[in-house]
């Protein structure tokens, strides 16, 4: 079997790490919220908002994980 690489390997995240990554998936929903009440009925450009920031939370945890190996 190989070694597999560090770039698909699930990381072991320090408790900050864990903390910042939850500030930041809280900050991210709080945003989304606010957004929602400037476009209530939520059509396809909104939907394409939504997704672009699910990909941005998903990039600035894998960041946080990153910085906070044990």
């Amino acid at each position: 079997m190989t070694t597999i690489n560090k770039l698909f390997d699930s990381p072991q995240i320090t408790d900050e790490g864990i903390e910042n990554i939850k500030h930041c998936r809280n900050e991210f929903s709080l945003f989304l919220n606010a957004l929602s009440v400037l476009d209530p009925n939520g059509g396809r450009e909104f939907s394409i908002v939504k997704t672009k920031l699910e990909e941005a939370c998903f990039f600035m945890n894998k960041s946080i994980a990153n910085n906070n190996l044990k």
